[in-house]
Order: C-alpha cells, then sequence, then structure tokens
C-alpha cells in the first residue's frame, strides 16, 4: 500500500532560496531541522515520520521579481545580488481626457495593486497611417518618461499623469513595471514568455 504523501506548502518570500533550504531537510522523523547541516534538532510533528514529504514553492518571486516591493527590500540587504525584474504588463493608451491624464486599458483586473501601484518603464509611440505602426524600440530612458506615474486604478484602467504639454497619445503603448508578483501571477493564467525583441518564444502557465 502506497504511503499518504504529506503535503509542506510554503508561501511568499523575498528569501525563497532560504526558505526552501531550510524546508528541505528532516522532514522523515523530527520536522524541517531534523538532520539540518549545522547540527540542530527538529520540532516538528512527529506525524510526518515515516511519510514521504512533498515540498511546494508558492513565492510568486522565484520566477519574476519586481519593479516595486521586493526590489524595495532587496536593496535594503547588504550584498544581495541585484535580480533584474522579469515582469511586465505592456498597455495601449486609450483615452486623454484632458491634458496630463491618459487612460490605460488594464486594472485592477490586470495589474497588482496590494503592495503599490505599477510604475512606467517605457513608452512605444503609435505611427498613425493605413496600418497602426509602433517603433520596434521602447523609450526606456528614466528622463523620457520623467514625472509620468500610475495615481489610480479602476476595475479595467489605470490613470497615468505625466507633465502637461506632453506625454502619450491615444494608441501608444507602455509597459508597467509590477509591485509584488504574487498578485500579478493570481490574475494571469496563461504568461507570455518574449525574447529581447519581445518575440514570443514561449508561454508560461500560472497555478496560483
Amino acid at each position: 500500500m502506497d504511503v499518504l504523501a504529506q503535503g509542506v506548502h510554503a508561501l511568499e518570500s523575498i528569501y525563497y532560496d532560504l526558505v526552501a533550504g531550510e524546508l528541505a531537510h528532516g522532514w522523515g522523523s523530527g520536522g524541517p531541522q531534523d538532520g539540518h547541516p549545522d547540527g540542530r534538532t527538529g520540532t516538528g510533528e512527529e506525524s510526518l515520520a515515516g511519510r514521504p514529504v512533498r515540498l511546494v514553492l508558492r513565492s510568486g518571486a522565484y520566477s519574476s521579481h519586481d519593479d516595486g516591493l521586493y526590489d524595495r527590500l532587496a536593496r535594503q540587504a547588504p550584498g544581495t545580488p541585484r535580480l533584474t525584474p522579469a515582469l511586465e504588463v505592456w498597455t495601449q493608451v486609450i483615452s486623454t481626457p484632458e491634458d496630463g491624464l491618459a487612460l490605460l486599458d488594464a486594472g485592477r483586473r490586470d495589474l497588482p495593486f496590494d503592495e503599490g501601484l505599477p510604475v512606467p518603464l517605457a513608452h512605444r509611440p503609435r505611427r498613425p497611417g493605413p496600418q497602426d505602426a509602433w517603433p520596434e524600440e521602447a523609450a526606456r530612458d528614466a528622463e523620457a518618461l520623467l514625472g509620468w506615474r500610475i495615481d489610480a486604478l479602476n476595475d479595467q484602467h489605470a490613470f497615468l499623469r505625466f507633465p502637461t504639454g506632453g506625454g502619450p497619445r491615444v494608441g501608444d503603448l507602455l509597459a508597467l513595471g509590477i509591485s509584488h508578483p504574487c498578485t500579478a501571477h493570481d490574475k494571469w493564467q496563461l504568461v507570455p514568455v518574449v525574447d529581447d525583441g519581445y518575440r514570443v518564444v514561449d508561454t508560461v502557465r500560472c497555478f496560483f
């Protein structure tokens, strides 16, 4: 008869590698610390003894560092390697109702907002013509986006503020960096993976 497996779920942590290392030891007898390399003994549930344990890491940040919460926390830890954000949400400007304000076609259904609002990362202006076109390269110069910020979200729209007298136009594309990967993954069941030229080369399914 097969022995019923125990599931151990590790939730979010910016230091997911340390959490995984701690939980990877000693579930066979005394708990997660039993048999730890530094000699500590376990204090876990004895009922786990003799049963296979499957460790499930559920940290959204293990696959996609962000431009908000986790980026700020990582900067506070001396000696921590700098990670590169790996998740962008591309939106389109659908309205410019007044000077200094643009509405984007992504909102709370698409973007995390519990640990900070998204931040503008790149701008691709639309080139009017018989067919819509956008330049191959997006403007990622921080100076070009100086003063651009998302200051509110509703269900399906983001409110982009920018200095008056300039800014994006209807049809332009804007890349947003997110804050808190976990609550980004729970909004997308299928995420496209792109190369440096933004060609889709794969897809990743989220089970969150």
